[in-house]
């Protein structure tokens, strides 16, 4: 008699929470507004050619490189407080030319230069990389704001 008096309690509380807690779910989800909006993310304005701006991206293997992605990332930063545009330094060692180091924006060489071992070298060069950076970027900017994007978007001219 007890066992079915514990099991009729068992299913009773089973039941009885179960019910509150789809009462519960229920009622929340009347207050709630739906959690996406009906606007998808292709419709929106894209100012940007990116999601993330102003990474200069070190792929350098390196010491003489890494010494090179520094100070031109440095001497960049401190010229170009609001810089907005993606760029990669790469590097390549070879035997007969030591190491070459080329600067990317949006797959295309902005800058390649040459480098040996001397840590004065490479901060001159950081130096004039930074120089053609500055003026490719302004020439590309003038470039994308007067382009027509009538049929294109500026990613795909």
């Amino acid at each position: 008699m007890t066992l079915k008096i514990n099991t009729f309690l068992i299913i009773f509380f089973v039941y009885f929470s179960l019910h509150a807690s789809y009462l519960h779910a229920k009622e929340s989800a009347g207050d709630q507004s739906p959690i996406e909006d009906s606007q998808q993310l292709e419709d929106g304005e894209h100012d940007s050619l990116d999601e993330v701006n102003g990474l200069i991206i070190d792929r350098t293997m390196t010491r003489i490189g890494n010494m090179f992605y520094s100070e031109f990332a440095q001497q960049l930063n401190e010229s170009e407080e609001n810089l907005k545009e993606n760029l990669t330094i790469t590097e390549k060692t070879t035997a007969k030319f030591g190491t070459i180091m080329t600067i990317w924006h949006s797959q295309k060489v902005v800058f390649r230069t040459s480098l040996s071992p001397k840590m004065k070298e490479s901060k001159e060069q950081a130096a004039k990389a930074v120089r053609t950076v500055q003026d490719y970027l302004t020439k590309w900017r003038i470039q994308r704001m007067y382009s027509d994007t009538f049929d294109l978007a500026h990613d795909e001219i």
